[in-house]
């Protein structure tokens, strides 16, 4: 046998002996068994004959191989050679090369903010040379992280735009406070497009959010192809046809509409305003052949929101006659919707409440009017036994609900009673009880917050 396997003590053979002895198809790993020589190995490519293999041998660890060379140059295809990306060139950042400063000038003008900002971006690279990166120059200069990017990332933007013919006047726009957040939303555009997008910034003096449409257009405006349809690389053309395409993709014709009229009011070329035109007569078409019909929304109401009871209310209690009863009106209920007629007119006052089960036993219900429940005396005893906190908050309006409809005595009821002067009394049902005039439902008080509704049927708080 050539060789044996060796021990747990045995090294691990070397990483180029073990890919050379497992190499692949075709090729021999060493010396032949029989043969004692080299053969070179090669790739075997689709359609080609594989060379006769020469007997293999094992591979003992530690031996010493000789790697081969498997590749044939001459049939391996050729490699292609790595194509920048367009505007590549253009993305070189401000010259640092006149910077002659130490380090701690460099730090103590970008805590002090002593230089514009595109001059002040051109120390990040030199500092991050000496070891200084984002965290520590935010700890040390009060620069954070987003804005140091922010003006690098501008800072490109800016040397760009500089290589342009006249492009003091826009560049002069730029260097201001606040400059370097519009030519943030640039970063993504390169050659004429990012520097006709930031004279037209410059020209109409656009906001930041402003320069991000702006930039977003232009770049719909290159993936789309719009000139195909007849909309020119300006700025003015790109943005009318951000709005030419919303027009065509929305479906709300109120939207479509808007959206033409914003594209004809910065459309610079005629064949943009053209296009726009034909689009607006479109949808002027699509709206007459609909028509004006309508959707109209349908409510299907709940039985609680028609579940009312209307109550008349003849007045306050010390000031109200037997007489005044006698006239009071009552009201008939019919229908799904609960629609009622009076035999009263319009001078009489309403209260609605709800359809409680005690009101609507009632036949000839109405209601009087207290300026304060603590003078009604069963309301006042009934108090006796709550807690002091109760006591306290009983006070304030209310109204007493009472039926005409004595029906026969109930010594656990409460009456509504005309005393000898003409006024009433509210008393406890007993035999001797005189005077009667209707019997009481109960004492309704209004919610925490009095509620006042005005005549024309707004409610205020």
């Amino acid at each position: 046998m050539a060789g044996r396997l060796v021990g747990a003590n045995t090294t691990r053979p070397p990483r180029a002996v073990t890919r050379a002895a497992y190499r692949g198809p075709g090729s021999n790993f060493s010396q032949g068994q029989n043969q004692g020589q080299n053969a070179p190995g090669r790739i075997i490519l689709p359609g080609q004959r594989a060379p006769p293999s020469s007997p293999g041998r094992l591979i003992v660890p530690g031996e010493e191989q000789q790697a081969q060379n498997v590749v044939d140059d001459s049939v391996a295809p050729p490699r292609k050679m790595f194509r920048p990306p367009p505007g590549f060139m253009d993305e070189a950042g401000p010259d640092d090369s006149s910077i002659d400063m130490t380090v701690e000038q460099m730090l103590a003008k970008l805590k002090g903010g002593s230089e514009l900002w595109h001059k002040l971006a051109r120390y990040f690279p030199k500092l991050a040379v000496e070891g200084f990166d984002a965290v520590v120059l935010e700890e040390m200069t009060g620069l954070t992280k987003a804005n140091q990017n922010v003006m690098s990332v501008a800072a490109n933007v800016y040397a760009s735009v500089a290589k342009s013919k006249d492009s003091e006047e826009v560049l002069d726009f730029f260097d201001n406070e606040g400059g370097q957040y519009l030519l943030y939303e640039l970063r993504f555009l390169s050659g004429e497009p990012r520097v006709s997008a930031a004279r037209y910034i410059a020209r109409n003096n656009l906001s930041q959010e402003e320069a991000l449409e702006l930039a977003r257009a232009i770049k719909e405006h290159i993936r789309r192809q719009g000139k195909k349809e007849g909309f020119s690389s300006d700025p003015e053309d790109c943005l009318a046809y951000k709005h030419y395409r919303t027009a065509i993709e929305v479906r709300s014709r109120e939207t479509k509409v808007k959206s033409i009229e914003k594209g004809l009011a910065v459309a610079l070329s005629p064949t943009a305003v053209a296009a726009l035109e034909k689009l607006m007569e479109e949808a002027m078409k699509t709206e007459k052949k609909r028509g004006s019909i309508g959707a109209l929304p349908v409510v299907k109401l709940m039985k609680e929101e028609v579940g009312f009871r209307p109550i008349p209310v003849v007045g306050q209690f010390h000031e109200v006659s037997e007489e005044d009863l006698a006239a009071c009106p009552f009201v008939r209920q019919t229908g799904a919707f609960g629609t009622f007629t009076t035999s009263a007119d319009q001078d009489t006052r309403w209260v609605v409440v709800p359809r409680w089960e005690a009101l609507l036993s009632a036949s000839k219900p109405f209601a009087l009017e207290f300026k304060n429940v603590n003078a009604i005396p069963a309301a006042a005893a009934a108090s006796l036994g709550q807690s002091a906190e109760k006591r306290r908050k009983l006070k304030g309006s209310a109204m007493v609900f009472a039926d005409r409809d004595v029906g026969e005595m109930d010594y656990e009821c409460f009456y509504v009673v005309n005393k000898a002067d003409g006024y009433f009394d509210i008393l406890q049902g007993h035999p001797e009880l005189s005077g009667v005039v209707a019997r009481v439902i109960m004492i309704v008080r209004p919610p925490d917050e009095e509620l006042v509704y005005d005549s024309l049927g707004g409610l205020e708080i």
